[in-house]
Parts: structure tokens; C-alpha cells; sequence
């Protein structure tokens, strides 16, 4: 059935898992996965399986191809929410997909309301960041990168699997990230270990205005 102006896209769960991966891939990587790498990935036959997925969420909007590059693939996604609870799993916006249905809270925001444009909200899930003006249930719009944020930036970060808000110090080569409330503590890691950043924050949406 043709997809209606302005309805969600449906994506099927491979298709899901697909995109999620080239997001995972981008975040870590800088670059996208060549069709090659998606179909050791997902096991498929033939990097040619890769392609015709990769094609159908082209079609969906999802997604740019770059003819003649092996990395030729451009993520198109409007804005995305991420999950408090793991933020490197936003959920798609243009429907569910297996596993997701427990989704709440749907939100389309243009990225281009945020400069630098946004890649994904962010709702904030305790008072960490409180001196900043952020609260609990904001929605922090989060730009992807793979650079260390400037010091004094805040950046959405990932230890122990658990994504949180943090202001960036640098201190030698070392990365400090310090919370704006008290007991909260402050964490560190190499300058080198970009894996745990997601992304820096480039604005924000308050949900509670009371």
C-alpha cells in the first residue's frame, strides 16, 4: 500500500535493524558501512541483499545512496527521540518496528529549528544538569559527532551503558565530565576513547512548563 503525505513510514524490523546499524556504525565509525559489512552483519547471501534494503529505505526517505562509493550512504532521518534509558537506540519516528511498540511520546521536530542542525532529542531523566536550566522530561536536542565538544560544552555521553548529560573539562589528555547538581559526581576517560560520546547538545525543548 502507497504511503499517504505526511503518514509515518513503516519500516519492516530488518529494515529497522538496518538503519540502527548504520546509525551505530556512523556514531562510531564517522562513516557508513559498505554493503559488504551490512550483509556480514545481518547475513545475508550477497552484498547485492545489502543493496536492495538499503534502496528501499532510500525510497522511504530514510537515506541518500552516493552512487560509485563504497560508503555512499547519507542518513536523512528528520529528528529522532532518544531513549532516556539507552540513548545509542533512538526510535524511529515514522512507526514501530518489532521489539519497539512500548515506544512512547512520538515527536516531529525539523532538525533545522537547532544550529547546528539537530540529529535526535534527548529527554532528560533527573536533575543533573539543573544548574544548566535543564529539568527532568526536557527534551535536549543532541547534534551526532564524533569530536570532543569544546570545553564547557555540554555532551550526551554513554558509561556503563547508561546514557547521561554531562559538561566537557579537559585536563591534559584527559576528558572530564562533570554533572551541574551536587551528588552526581564527575566522570573521565582518555581523550582518546570518543566511544563514549553520542553526540553534543545544541539545544533545547521544555515539555513541563509548570
Amino acid at each position: 500500500m502507497a504511503e499517504s503525505a505526511g503518514r509515518p513510514r513503516r519500516l519492516t524490523p530488518k529494515q529497522f535493524g538496518i538503519l540502527k546499524f548504520i546509525r551505530d556504525y556512523v556514531s562510531e565509525n564517522g562513516s557508513a558501512p559498505t554493503r559488504a559489512e551490512i550483509a556480514g552483519r545481518f547475513g545475508f547471501s550477497s552484498a547485492n541483499a545489502a543493496e536492495q534494503h538499503l534502496r528501499a529505505l532510500a525510497r522511504k526517505g530514510l537515506i541518500r545512496l552516493v552512487p560509485g562509493k563504497a560508503r555512499g550512504v547519507l542518513l536523512l532521518e528528520p529528528a529522532l527521540r532518544f531513549r532516556a534509558s539507552d540513548a545509542a537506540l533512538p526510535v524511529d519516528l515514522f512507526g514501530t518496528a518489532s521489539g519497539e511498540a512500548e515506544a512512547t511520546a512520538w515527536v516531529k521536530i525539523s532538525p533545522d529549528v537547532f544550529t547546528p542542525r539537530a540529529d535526535g532529542l534527548y529527554s532528560a531523566p533527573d536533575e543533573s544538569m539543573e544548574r544548566s536550566g535543564i529539568r527532568p522530561g526536557d527534551w535536549v536536542a543532541i547534534r551526532r559527532t564524533t569530536q570532543w565538544p569544546p570545553e564547557g560544552r555540554i555532551a550526551l555521553v554513554r558509561f556503563g551503558g547508561k546514557a547521561m548529560l554531562r559538561r566537557v573539562r579537559k585536563d591534559g589528555g584527559r576528558m572530564l565530565f562533570a554533572a551541574d547538581a551536587p551528588g552526581f559526581g564527575e566522570l573521565e576517560c582518555p581523550e582518546s576513547a570518543r566511544r563514549h560520546l553520542i553526540g553534543e547538545a545544541v539545544g533545547l525543548i521544555r515539555r513541563n512548563l509548570g
